[in-house]
């Protein structure tokens, strides 16, 4: 499932890069100038923005590349999984409470900071990380068309700061992003612009404790 599901990403993203390839690259200039625009994108950025121009970047009709991706496939199960992960993703912040076995999968245990809301989300950006239960991690999550939960970014922020102050920081970027900012905008602008979080925040792959 894990891997269809990046399939399915993956190919959204070829699609809409070479279907409309000035939309595409208005799409890369508008990201880095509001993330790292005097660093340009590389690494991190360049899968930061992949995540955001598939799941974010919508048009005036509101569609997604996701999301229209999703609406040209032929009905069957992977049309039905891009549908219900173009509906369902979420970006936000958690606590990473726990790692679990739940049936025969291993999965994060986590909490919307804002919501209070409990996920169960399998995906080894989260469940290869163990020593990052009791901290907060900031990412997006998708349903997939069988209901399970899915670690869908491609890189995940963890704050190495006690968990209150975890939660603070998040919610402070969380609360003052300029209104119609993304949430994934605001924390890779954190992230890659060398703001003041950029000592503790640390990201899933790229370092793990």
């Amino acid at each position: 499932m894990l891997q269809s599901l990046c399939d399915i990403l993956n190919d959204a993203f070829r699609e809409a890069r070479d279907g409309s390839p000035e939309r595409f690259l208005e799409a890369v200039d508008a990201y880095a100038g509001a993330v790292a625009p005097t660093v340009g994108l590389a690494g991190v950025g360049l899968a930061t923005f992949a995540d955001w121009f598939l799941f974010d970047c919508a048009s005036r009709d509101g569609a997604t590349p996701l999301s229209e991706y999703a609406a040209g496939l032929p009905a069957g199960p992977a049309r039905d999984d891009a549908v219900a992960v173009a509906e369902s993703g979420l970006f936000a912040s958690f606590v990473y409470e726990a790692l679990e076995a739940e049936g025969d999968a291993t999965v994060a245990a986590l909490a919307d900071i804002a919501t209070g809301r409990a996920y169960a989300v399998e995906g080894s950006q989260l469940t290869g990380c163990p020593g990052w239960a009791g901290s907060v991690v900031t990412g997006r999550i998708a349903r997939a068309a069988d209901g399970a939960w899915h670690a869908v970014s491609p890189f995940f922020y963890r704050d190495r700061a006690p968990l209150e102050v975890g939660v603070r920081v998040a919610a402070g970027i969380r609360d003052s992003r300029p209104a119609g900012t993304p949430l994934s905008v605001a924390f890779a602008a954190e992230m890659l612009g060398g703001g003041p979080l950029t000592d503790s925040l640390r990201v899933s792959g790229a370092e793990r404790p």
